[in-house]
């Protein structure tokens, strides 16, 4: 028998038992898990950030918004100031300002009212409310001064007729006075009075040439309002002139009985005047605001129905900041 002995073989490196493959496949598995782990949160992460930035830039949407509409108020507190103001030559005035100012007001609040929209579904539920109220406040707004623009326009023409209307109306008013102390000086029917009397008509002819001319220009102004009946009495007025220089100017002559006729005659236009005179309106600035009437009353209506839609969003806003 031989010494030799069969020597043992020292097992492979790359032994693949059953064992250690199985190690091998917990390692493998791990690693994938650990991996699919670490991107979801990656993933979740970057989701969690893109949400917060996105509301982030909802809310400074909402925040350029309120400033939009901050800068349009201004406008909209003198506009509204002069809508609701009596009509006078310095409201007039400012009513043509304003309205220049009106175009740029309309677009800012144009502006927020789109900023808001868009930002409307990147809100979270409790900032919405906030931002659906700023944004009826800008619509309303903007359907203020839409409706404004014909109410400042008709009040700048109202406002430019009712100081020279007026005027005219007074002028007027002193040409019956001078008429009426015409007549006392020629009743008294000396050459004396009757020049006295032919003078004083000489300035109530002045007069109510002023007062044509004055309700002229009112009416160029404003030609919506009817100042027909003024002018027509106005007429009547002048033709009222003419009859007593005619008269005068016959008695200085000593025709006596052509003065007479002449006499009679303005007598019986006087009497005509006085009643012309009872179917006048009460003012010339009531023939104005009739016409205002017309012209904005429409828009007038409309313009106090946006204005309630504000006040009850500024309501709602001032609510959700208590």
């Amino acid at each position: 028998m031989s010494d030799e002995q069969i020597t043992p073989v020292e097992p492979d490196a790359t032994d693949d038992s059953p064992a250690k493959a199985r190690k091998r496949s917990r390692r493998v598995l791990l690693i994938a898990v650990l991996v699919l782990l670490v991107g979801a949160l990656a993933v979740g992460g970057w989701f969690a950030w893109q949400q917060i930035d996105t509301r982030n830039r909802a809310l400074s949407e909402v925040d350029k918004a309120t400033t939009l509409i901050e800068n349009a108020d201004v406008v909209v507190l003198e506009v509204d100031e002069i809508v609701r103001a009596e009509i006078t030559s310095e409201v007039g005035a400012q009513a043509s300002e304003i309205q220049t100012r009106v175009p740029d007001a309309v677009a800012d609040l144009d502006a927020a009212a789109a900023l808001l929209n868009g930002a409307m579904g990147d809100l979270r539920e409790e900032d919405t409310p906030r931002a659906e109220a700023l944004r009826d406040a800008a619509l309303a707004r903007s359907e203020m001064l839409a409706s404004a623009d014909p109410i400042l326009e008709a009040n700048a023409y109202a406002a430019a007729a009712l100081t020279p209307a007026l005027a005219g109306w007074d002028a007027v008013l002193e040409g019956e006075k001078l008429l009426d102390d015409a007549v006392v000086e020629y009743n008294k029917l000396t050459d004396a009075a009757v020049k006295k009397s032919r003078d004083i008509t000489v300035q109530a002819e002045q007069k109510l040439q002023s007062a044509e001319d004055l309700f002229s220009e009112a009416a160029t102004a404003f030609p919506e309002a009817d100042f027909a009946p003024y002018q027509k009495y106005i007429d009547g007025k002048q033709q009222l002139v003419t009859l007593s220089k005619q008269a005068d100017n016959a008695f200085l002559k000593g025709d006596k009985a052509k003065a007479n006729d002449l006499s009679d005659t303005y007598n019986a236009q006087d009497k005509k005047m006085v009643e012309q005179g009872k179917a006048l309106p009460g003012t010339p600035a009531e023939v104005i605001a009739d016409a205002y009437e017309r012209v904005a009353g429409e828009a007038t209506a409309a313009y106090f129905e946006a204005r309630d839609r504000a006040t009850v969003a500024d309501k709602a806003l001032q609510d959700l900041e208590s």
